[in-house]
């Protein structure tokens, strides 16, 4: 299962594509967003293919994005032990 979300706000932070396999790509960017009295900042990350679409955006633009949020549970692999 995953949360969709939809942010619109200002572009603050782009960083460029890295290559993390031969098929994986991702690039990060930071949307700004006023909340209140206080300016929120959330931390993307765009993979594949999705990382081209960001290649005209510029810093202090209006973006829109829509993210779905993942995650799983970390589980600690046991080391094994030498008999």
């Amino acid at each position: 299962m995953s949360l969709s979300l939809e942010l619109n706000g200002t572009l603050h932070e782009l960083s460029g594509t890295q290559q993390i396999t031969d098929k994986f790509s991702k690039r990060d960017f930071i949307i700004e967003i006023p909340s209140g009295n206080y300016l929120q900042y959330i931390k993307c990350e765009a993979t594949g293919q999705s990382c081209a679409k960001l290649d005209g955006a510029r810093i202090g633009s209006q973006v829109f994005a829509k993210c779905d949020l993942r995650g799983r549970v970390y589980v600690k692999k046991m080391e094994q032990k030498d008999k």
